[in-house]
């Protein structure tokens, strides 16, 4: 509270008659003096001084001071972990331990005030009371549903088992059947109708096995559909063949019912082609005949295939050759001076010429024997069946082609070139040394333009061996390729030895 001191001044004065005095000079008013902003204390009181974790308390501050002095505080913790306070100085316990929490002047900060508190760690949560018994399991009753059924012989049903009962008790059941000959049930209450006649299903509880339920389900015999044909197929679907050569076609039908899956063979053309009970097609001469499949339940439903029969190859070119010395190559055959003498036959032997009816098949069908193993391209990346023209056998040649068989089967190699194995052949050591040889003892003044050889062991047919090479890339470009006229084959038959090292038969073809 601001003080205001006035102070007055007395004259001095004598007895007697007052002197006449002049007249005081006006004085200028006299302004309060404020006094400045002062903090002259700060002070700090608390509700209470003990806490338990997680409480709130606020704490009341007060300051006194002169003037128009700042009233701004800030709060701060000893210990922020054990209990934090804000700036309106509302104090949250965290844990357990003391911390002091002071109010300080903004505006001097060497006025402050304390209060410590103390904080209790909070008292465990209270256990919640004991749950209640579960009651014991109990199944109460068992229902099954549908509770009947009429069903045809093959026919299914689900059914379904529902328990009811107290506490936590097994829904479990296992089925049965009263007549397994009329319907069987499956663990999960799948029944299946076997035959005619009633049966009764149950369903117990595992858990209670004096708990069940049952179901009955009456079976009906189901009429046999009547045989009925639906189609037929015949394979292979196209075939060719040379005169003379046989083929086996098959024929599958499909229906319903018991059916008859017979069927008879006919043939449009006989002069052409025969055809016999069991499907087996004789070439008889050159033309084109349909070979059918009827069925013989029904004979609406037909399948045929178109046989086209080629001539025979053209005779060979060179006549028999008898007497063609053959040297040893790596080891002694027939003889014990490792060389042998025998005879070279250049007309066809019934294998080759069974090769080059396959070769020609191929080339002119796309097929071999029967079979389509030809896909898209093989030669140019313009091949396809019908654009090659049939080659003819060429005598020269299977000297050369017959050389090397016998030389793949006496040294047991397969391979076109005998340089790196044993003695060479008389005809020479490679594909062209050998064709040119042929050419030059048999050729009677006949040249070629090129060659080409494939080489096999171990096929026993014409067939195997071809569909072989078919499916070689490099094979297939050799027997495919259109620059070719003639053919060879060479076979020589070796029965397969894997201890002493034999392929078996060995196989070896010259394109010219």
């Amino acid at each position: 509270m601001a003080l205001l001191l006035l102070s007055v001044t007395l004259a001095a004065c004598e007895a007697g008659p007052s002197a006449p005095t002049a007249d005081p000079t006006p004085q200028a008013p006299t302004t309060p003096q404020v006094p400045a902003p002062t903090v002259l204390e700060v002070t700090l009181t608390a509700g209470r001084t003990t806490l338990t974790a997680g409480e709130t308390l606020p704490l009341v501050a007060a300051m006194r001071g002169t003037g128009a002095f700042d009233q701004t505080l800030r709060w701060t913790t000893s210990a922020e972990a054990v209990a934090a306070v804000d700036s309106q100085g509302r104090v949250t316990a965290r844990s357990a331990g003391s911390a002091t929490i002071t109010a300080t002047s903004v505006a001097d900060p060497g006025k402050s005030a304390r209060v410590t508190l103390t904080v209790t760690a909070a008292p465990p949560p209270a256990a919640p009371p004991p749950a209640a018994p579960a009651p014991a399991p109990t199944v109460t009753g068992v229902t099954v549903t549908p509770g009947s059924e009429t069903l045809s012989v093959g026919g299914t049903l689900q059914l379904t088992a529902t328990l009811s009962g107290t506490g936590a008790f097994d829904p479990s059941v296992k089925w049965t059947t009263s007549n397994g000959a009329v319907a069987t049930v499956d663990a999960q209450g799948r029944l299946t109708a076997r035959s005619a006649g009633s049966a009764t299903i149950t369903a117990t509880s595992v858990a209670d096995p004096s708990r069940s339920a049952s179901a009955t389900v009456t079976v009906k015999s189901t009429p046999a559909p009547a045989p009925t044909i639906t189609g037929v197929t015949v394979t292979p679907s196209r075939a060719a063949l040379t005169v003379g050569g046989t083929l086996t076609l098959t024929a599958t039908v499909s229906g319903t019912g018991a059916f008859d899956q017979t069927v008879r063979w006919q043939t449009s053309n006989a002069a052409v082609a025969t055809i016999d009970g069991g499907g087996v097609v004789r070439a008889v001469a050159a033309g084109t005949a349909t070979l059918t499949a009827i069925s013989s339940a029904d004979p609406t439903r037909t399948a045929g295939v178109t046989l086209t029969v080629t001539a025979p190859p053209a005779p060979p070119t060179t006549p028999p050759t008898p007497g063609v010395f053959i040297p040893a190559v790596g080891a002694p055959v027939g003889s014990g001076d490792g060389s042998v003498t025998g005879t070279v036959y250049v007309t066809p032997s019934a294998q080759e010429i069974r090769m080059l009816e396959l070769i020609n098949e191929a080339r002119t069908q796309g097929t071999v024997n029967g079979a389509d193993v030809i896909r898209g391209s093989c030669v140019d990346g313009t091949f396809r069946p019908g654009t090659l023209k049939p080659l003819t056998y060429n005598g020269v040649s299977s000297h050369a082609a017959r050389m090397h068989s016998v030389y793949m089967s006496v040294v047991r190699y397969e391979g076109h070139d005998e340089t790196d194995r044993a003695a060479p052949s008389f005809y020479g050591a490679t594909p062209g040394d050998r064709i040119a040889r042929s050419y030059a003892t048999y050729g009677k003044g006949v040249g070629y333009s090129g060659w080409g050889e494939n080489v096999a062991a171990g096929y026993r047919t014409p067939e195997e061996v071809t569909v072989a090479w078919m499916k070689s890339s490099g094979h297939c470009q050799n027997m495919m390729r259109a620059g070719w006229t003639t053919m060879a084959t060479g076979h020589h038959t070796s029965a397969p030895d894997a201890a002493a090292g034999r392929l078996g038969d060995s196989w070896t073809q010259i394109f010219n």
